[in-house]
């Protein structure tokens, strides 16, 4: 991370600063096939990833869910 990034962050370094950044990512794909041992078994060509520096955080009683669930909300809705 470059210093502007991180500037005003708190941060893990004895001065309280902060010198990176914590990267989400999620990954999704659809199974419409079962493994002979009962294991979802993924579609060819079905794999998509997710990945941003957001917050993934949020309660379950907050009225909106966090960005990096929106984001993960529009894969899946767009996939199905």
């Amino acid at each position: 991370m470059h210093k502007d990034q991180t500037a005003g962050r708190p941060g893990r370094q004895p001065d309280g600063s902060a010198k990176m950044r914590e990267v989400k990512m999620g990954v999704g794909w659809t199974a419409e096939a079962r493994h002979p041992e009962g294991r979802p078994q993924r579609d060819a060509g079905s794999v998509r990833y997710a990945a941003a520096i957001e917050s993934a955080a949020s309660r379950d009683t907050d009225p909106e869910v966090s960005s990096f669930g929106r984001r993960g909300r529009r894969e899946v809705t767009r996939r199905s």
